[in-house]
């Protein structure tokens, strides 16, 4: 019935994780707090509040809302003669737009999560990469290299832009320091055709 109960209701409803999804305010309420301060005010501890704003006997228009509040998509304004059902109709669509709007915020945060531990995996994997005394070459179905131990490179005098290309552009270019060059070459041939196999050549 008055502005500062409905700013304690939103408040409560908050902090006991159950939020609102629409608040439906009248402009004309008891003095204490006007209309639009309960919006702000309810804003202040729910920012996806959505907010049907009934105008009835108060007057009140889009030029408002943008001064008080800037662009924003959370408020409609109703003014008289209300419509108990188009006041229904409204409530049930700011209700679905709310509920999908946490929905891509829960994806998003979920997304991002996801986002940071493979991160933190492909760190930790580089530092496992990078501290194994064993050359590591890592390449895609397409042939194209994704990394290469510093090792590997060590191991193969070679500078880092030779990992640009596919790799067997690559082991061509160090045929020279192979026992069997036409062997390796034939047997990685091999394997690219057959990804199932797993494959040991000394070189």
């Amino acid at each position: 019935y008055q502005g500062a109960e409905g700013v304690e209701l939103v408040r409560a409803a908050v902090s006991s994780g159950r939020p609102y999804a629409v608040a439906v305010v009248g402009l004309g309420v008891p003095p204490g707090v006007d209309g639009l301060q309960m919006v702000a005010r309810m804003w202040e501890s729910d920012r996806d509040l959505q907010i049907v704003i009934c105008a009835a006997g108060v007057k009140v228009g889009w030029e408002d809302i943008l001064q008080r509040f800037g662009a924003t998509d959370r408020v409609v304004i109703l003014n008289r003669p209300l419509d108990l059902a188009e006041v229904g109709q409204l409530v049930l669509a700011l209700t679905e737009k709310w509920r999908l709007g946490r929905e891509a915020s829960a994806r998003i945060a979920e997304l991002a999560r996801s986002r940071a531990e493979l991160a933190a995996s492909l760190t930790l994997a580089r530092a496992v990469q990078e501290a194994t005394a064993d050359g590591l070459l890592v390449v895609d179905n397409d042939r194209r290299i994704i990394t290469a131990s510093r090792r590997f490179l060590e191991m193969w005098n070679l500078a880092p832009d030779a990992l640009t290309g596919d790799a067997l552009t690559m082991l061509r270019s160090v045929l020279a320091q192979m026992l069997d060059p036409e062997a390796v070459v034939a047997r990685v041939q091999h394997l690219y055709s057959h990804p199932e196999e797993i494959g040991r050549a000394h070189v």
